[in-house]
C-alpha cells in the first residue's frame, strides 16, 4: 500500500493547486513540442485516431501502475495531462455545463417534514 508522505487539508489543497496545474500544463507544452506530427498534432492524437480511446486509457492505466511501483512525479503529472486529453477528446469541453460534484453543496437543503 502507498502511505502518503504528507496529511492534507483545505488550505493546503488550495495553496498548492495552481502549482500543480502550472505543472500539468508544462507537461502538456513539452509533449505537444517533442512528440509533435506537424503544427496542429502530436504522435498520440495520431495513435488514438488509429486505435481509439481505449489506447489512451491503455496509457493511463500503465501509468497508474508505474506510479504505484515507483512513485515518481513524474508520472502522476502524466496521468494528470492524460485526464485532461481525454476531457477534450471526448468533447467535454464544449459543454455549457459541466458534471462538477458541486450541485449539492451550493442548493439549499430540503426541509425534512
Amino acid at each position: 500500500m502507498i502511505e502518503p508522505k504528507n496529511s492534507t487539508n483545505l488550505k493546503v489543497k488550495r495553496e498548492h493547486i495552481d502549482e500543480f496545474c502550472q505543472l500539468i500544463k508544462n507537461q502538456i507544452e513539452y509533449g505537444g513540442k517533442k512528440y509533435a506530427q506537424g503544427k496542429d498534432k502530436e504522435a498520440t492524437d495520431l495513435i488514438c485516431e488509429g486505435f481509439g480511446m481505449e489506447w489512451r486509457l491503455g496509457e493511463m492505466y500503465k501509468r497508474l501502475l508505474r506510479f504505484k511501483n515507483i512513485q515518481k512525479e513524474y508520472d502522476m503529472f502524466k496521468l494528470a495531462a492524460e485526464c485532461f486529453l481525454v476531457w477534450i477528446q471526448m468533447g467535454y469541453h464544449k459543454k455549457e455545463e459541466h458534471d462538477e460534484d458541486i450541485d449539492n453543496y451550493n442548493k439549499p437543503k430540503s426541509k425534512l417534514i
